[in-house]
């Protein structure tokens, strides 16, 4: 993918070994993620020895910081905006890289090479947000804020991106939503409302219900079968409050009604049903 000189963020080259082929899949949504390890720990874990790999990775920190950071690495970039965070570029869109692991959302995993997992079709992004899952991921539900800079730079990179390889700007997507139950980045701290404002992803509006319900049963049916009807094909629909179903509904939350956090286990409140009746199902391209 060429580079526009117009992009107004630095797009700094740091290539991993840690990607295939797509395969001729088309890329159809775009994976947020975060990383709340160290920043040193960061470019190890996305080294020869890591193993790991995503698109792209923004810190907090700025290009100029960067690079008196680690020289060795970027002391030859040029940069066009040293005081504002930069973009690592790992992996070339063009490949396949392997951010998203076992995962699964609405129709993507009908396309070749998704059937278990959506590397084949997806662009990755990881943020940076230092203290996240407590560094050492004893608390998954521990989230931490991102910076101005980053969600300014996020907001380009992601409209960028989605232009330049034709992705419909609603198909983006958190880890925790097409992992439910297995991963919970980016969190509910990300900066879905700002990307929203922008044009890109999706936030439902609230809708009240036609009728009520007869009985707990019910609602429950009813919260399943719109959650598996949005994409989250992995819901049961069996009218109980399983274990499985709250993950469903926690993944939910996290990235389409983060007003309503409080913590894994969300209950189902007049307010959450609301926000799940009035969301499209077909939004997905």
């Amino acid at each position: 993918m060429s580079k526009s000189v117009n992009l107004e963020f630095d797009i700094l080259p740091f290539p991993s070994e840690h990607h295939n082929s797509r395969n001729g899949t088309p890329i159809k949504a775009i994976i947020t993620h975060c990383m709340g390890v160290p920043l040193e720990n960061v470019f190890e874990m996305f080294g020869p020895k890591g193993g790991l790999s995503a698109h792209y990775f923004v810190p907090q920190i700025t290009g100029a910081n960067l690079k008196e950071l680690m020289p060795d690495e970027f002391s030859n970039c040029i940069l066009r905006f040293p005081d504002q965070v930069p973009v690592i570029q790992f992996i070339q869109d063009s490949e396949r890289a392997w951010h998203a692991g076992l995962s699964n959302f609405g129709k993507f995993n009908t396309l070749n090479g998704c059937e278990k997992g959506l590397n084949s079709c997806t662009i990755g992004i990881e943020f940076h947000a230092p203290g996240y899952a407590n560094a050492d991921g004893s608390d998954w539900y521990k989230f931490t804020e991102y910076t101005d800079s980053q969600k300014s730079v996020g907001v380009k990179l992601i409209n960028y991106l989605m232009e330049e390889q034709h992705i419909p700007k609603i198909n983006l997507l958190a880890h925790s939503t097409i992992s439910s139950g297995r991963k919970t980045d980016p969190g509910p701290l990300f900066f879905w409302k700002e990307l929203n404002e922008a044009g890109l992803g999706y936030i439902p509006v609230n809708k009240p219900l036609d009728n009520g319900f007869t009985d707990e049963t019910e609602k429950i049916k009813f919260v399943q079968d719109k959650l598996h009807s949005i994409g989250f094909i992995d819901c049961p629909k069996n009218g109980a409050l399983d274990a499985q179903t709250h993950e469903n509904i926690d993944a939910y939350v996290m990235q389409f009604a983060t007003e309503l956090w409080t913590g894994p286990n969300i209950e189902i409140t007049g307010e959450l049903l609301e926000n799940i009746n009035g969301f499209d199902a077909s939004f997905l391209c």
